[in-house]
């Protein structure tokens, strides 16, 4: 038997979207990771489709769309603020990049017995500000 080997290939940059020239790939990345988050929390708790979007105060169709990858029309804050309907926490903190003079990035981190490395994509600067989403209290705004 001899070893097959593999065709002449690149390896990913980790952003799927960008890797294939995309526009707004980073943004893009996040609310995938956002929507993945959503469907294993709706299989977690083992709601049909309908259930889930009353819970979510959307359509089902619309709720089938976007987990079927057609969110476009859906911001980033609006999946954060779905993600608070099933009792989650949606934490963003920012802090000084490693690398000096690079670009930021966002990471997507789930929890609770989810994968544990994270999600990566955005780009973006950083403040020394943190927010914190939570389903009962809405937005806390924290410096330093």
């Amino acid at each position: 038997m001899s070893k097959k080997s593999l065709p002449a290939h690149d390896i990913g940059s980790g952003n799927i979207f960008a890797d294939l020239g995309l526009p707004n790939a980073e943004e893009r990345q996040l609310k995938a990771a956002l929507v993945v988050q959503l469907s294993r929390l709706i299989q977690e708790r083992k709601l049909s489709q309908t259930a889930a979007a009353k819970l979510l105060g959307v359509k089902q169709p619309d709720l089938s769309n976007i987990l079927s990858g057609h969110y476009r029309g859906y911001s980033v804050a609006r999946l954060m603020r779905m993600l608070t309907a099933f009792n989650q926490d949606v934490e963003i903190t920012t802090r000084p990049h490693r690398k000096t003079g690079a670009a930021g990035r966002i990471i997507f981190s789930p929890h609770a017995g989810l994968p544990e490395e994270p999600l990566q994509g955005i780009h973006a600067s950083t403040t020394g500000v943190m927010l914190a989403s939570e389903a009962s209290v809405g937005l806390a705004r924290r410096t330093g």
